[in-house]
């Protein structure tokens, strides 16, 4: 068995092999009974996926608005603090991006206070234990993916969240059953900007880098595209500062809407 080709979506193997076959097993319609069966798994995808085209999404602020569920995990948090609450439209617009960016933004300390790590890491947990009660496809995409799937388009995640904070979700809206690959922030050492994590979504999907597209909301995403080899589609509806200039990004195409993104791609 490749390394390679099964060791999917998180360092921990043994969780990795068996979320792998799964969609493996989903994908190729087969129900091969032990890891002896993986290499017949494997060659059974690469027959099956698009050679010419297969799409792989960024995750928060891409497929999914996940932006209430860290509003709302922050403001638990400020009020275990005796802090008043932040507005969602203000929190929207200025959060973008990591955890550290929030936690500085919601608290007004910089990474170097003695609490930043400490309330970060307290935001994480709260932000696991809410990360499914108000996030919801943003308006288009359940529509998008459902036509990829009538159009055997295969496609797949790549995103910068770790595992831990990753699988609720997907799990959750069934994107781990659909999605040919699952490439999470912890995946490998690397993450975007690097085009590490979307060269390895391409050999897991068994594709080529100039057969593929990678869509994303930040800067990061289309930066990492380019340097894989890959088209790229930026997302003006996701998360980014207000006064982005999207022309400057270089990405191949600019999508205002997931409908934009449907016509990019079929």
């Amino acid at each position: 068995m490749s390394s390679v080709t099964f060791t999917l979506f998180s360092k921990h193997r043994d969780h990795s092999i068996t979320r792998c076959l799964r969609v493996f097993f989903l994908k190729c319609e087969t129900h091969a009974e032990s890891l002896s069966h993986s290499k017949k798994v494997c060659n059974m995808i690469k027959e099956k996926t698009n050679p010419t085209q297969t799409i792989f999404f960024d995750l928060d602020g891409t497929l999914l608005d996940t932006a209430r569920d860290f509003a709302f995990s922050i403001n638990l948090l400020l009020a275990r603090e005796k802090k008043p609450k932040l507005n969602f439209d203000l929190f929207r617009k200025e959060v973008y991006g990591e955890s550290k960016r929030m936690i500085s933004f919601a608290f007004g300390i910089e990474e170097i206070h003695p609490e930043f790590e400490p309330l970060r890491q307290t935001f994480l947990k709260t932000y696991h234990q809410h990360c499914t009660q108000h996030t919801i496809f943003f308006p288009g995409m359940e529509l998008l993916l459902d036509s990829l799937d009538e159009k055997n388009i295969p496609w797949g995640i790549v995103t910068s969240k770790p595992a831990w904070l990753t699988e609720p979700v997907v799990n959750y809206f069934g994107l781990d059953k659909r999605a040919i690959c699952i490439i999470m922030g912890d995946t490998l050492s690397k993450v975007k900007p690097d085009p590490a994590p979307l060269l390895y979504a391409c050999e897991c999907a068994a594709t080529l880098p100039e057969n593929s597209i990678y869509v994303g909301d930040l800067q990061t995403d289309i930066v990492a595209a380019k340097a894989a080899g890959m088209k790229s589609v930026a997302v003006t509806y996701g998360y980014h500062p207000p006064e982005t200039d999207f022309s400057n990004w270089n990405a191949d195409w600019i999508a205002q809407t997931p409908e934009d993104i449907l016509i990019v791609l079929t």
